[in-house]
C-alpha cells in the first residue's frame, strides 16, 4: 500500500530495486506531484498574501481610530500618531483576521465533506460556517448538472517510468454533453480546488499540470484515456459573487481532453526535471 511521508514523498512497496536512491530521494520513494510543483512561483498566492496584509493594516487603522482618546490632529503629527497606533495594534489586527490558517482549514474541511458525500459516509456539516456551506452547495450544483457517478475517491497513483506519485481527488463518469463532440458519458479525473480569489476566473496553469499528471498516472494502469477536470469552488462571499459574475454560476471548471493533457504533462515533466536537479544540488551543499 502506498504511503505518504512528511518529507513530500510516497513510498511504493516493491519498487526499491527499480527506484534506487537518488540524491535526497530514498530507494522505493517518489516525489509527490504537489511537492514537485511547489518549486513554481505562484503569483496568485502573492496577491492573496498582499490582500491579507492590506486587510490587516486596515483593521489596525480602524482599531486605532475607534480607540483614540482625543481627536486626531491633521497633518504630519496626526499621520505619525496613526502609524504608531497602528504598529501597537498590528498583532491584534493579524489575530483578528487569521486568514491563512482559516483558509487552509476551510479548504481541508470542504474536501473532507466532499469525500464523505461521495463515499456515502457520515460527516457532520451542521457546524460548518456559511461560507463552507455555500462552497459545498456550489459543488453539489455542479455534480447534479453533470450527473456525476464516482468510480474512485482519494485514489493514490504513481508513474513507474517518470517516478512521481500523488493522490487524486476523484475519478468519475460524467455527462458527455459538457464537451462538444464527446460521447454520451465520459470518464474524468477530477481535482477539486477551493479558492478565495476575487477575480472571478482563477484556475492556474499549475493546477492543470497537476491534474494532467494524475490523469497520466491513472491511465497507465490499463484504464485507457480519461478527460481531466479542475473544478474551482470559491470559498468566500466575495469570491462566490465574482465567480457568478464571470462564469454565470458559483463555480469554475477547466476541461482537458486526453490530447490537451499532453501539453500540460510535458510542462509538468520539465518542472520535475528542474525539481530533481535542485534536490541534487541541495544534497551536495548540505
Amino acid at each position: 500500500m502506498m504511503t505518504r511521508t512528511p518529507s513530500g514523498t510516497y513510498v511504493i512497496p516493491g519498487m526499491e530495486t527499480r527506484w534506487p536512491a537518488r540524491g535526497r530521494l530514498p530507494a522505493g520513494h517518489a516525489w509527490s506531484v504537489t511537492t514537485i510543483l511547489g518549486i513554481l512561483d505562484k503569483p496568485g498566492l502573492r496577491y492573496w498574501y498582499g490582500y491579507q496584509q492590506r486587510d490587516a493594516e486596515r483593521e489596525a487603522a480602524r482599531l486605532a481610530v475607534v480607540e483614540a482618546q482625543e481627536p486626531i490632529q491633521p497633518g504630519e503629527a496626526g499621520a505619525a500618531w496613526l502609524l504608531d497606533a497602528m504598529a501597537a495594534r498590528s498583532s491584534r489586527a493579524l489575530a483578528a483576521i487569521e486568514t491563512s490558517a482559516k483558509a487552509m482549514d476551510l479548504g481541508s474541511l470542504i474536501h473532507a465533506a466532499i469525500e464523505a458525500r461521495l463515499l456515502g459516509e457520515r460527516f457532520d456539516e451542521a457546524d460548518m460556517g456559511d461560507e463552507a456551506k455555500r462552497c459545498l452547495a456550489a459543488w453539489a450544483e455542479w455534480v447534479e448538472a453533470v450527473h456525476l457517478d464516482s468510480m474512485a475517491v482519494e485514489q493514490r497513483v504513481y508513474s513507474e517510468v517518470e517516478r512521481y506519485a500523488g493522490t487524486l481527488d476523484c475519478v468519475a463518469e460524467l455527462d458527455g454533453s459538457i464537451v462538444p463532440g464527446a460521447p454520451q458519458r465520459i470518464v474524468a479525473v477530477i481535482d477539486w480546488k477551493t479558492s478565495g480569489a476575487k477575480s472571478g476566473r482563477a484556475i492556474y496553469p499549475e493546477w492543470l499540470m497537476q491534474v494532467s499528471a494524475y490523469s497520466h498516472a491513472y491511465c497507465l494502469r490499463d484504464r485507457g484515456a480519461a478527460w481531466a477536470l479542475v473544478v474551482r469552488l470559491p470559498k468566500t462571499t466575495e469570491a462566490i459573487a465574482a465567480t457568478e459574475v464571470a462564469c454565470g454560476r458559483p463555480f469554475e471548471v477547466a476541461i482537458l481532453s486526453p490530447k490537451e493533457q499532453r501539453r500540460y504533462m510535458l510542462a509538468f515533466l520539465r518542472v520535475k526535471d528542474a525539481h530533481d536537479a535542485m534536490m541534487q544540488i541541495e544534497k551536495r551543499t548540505l
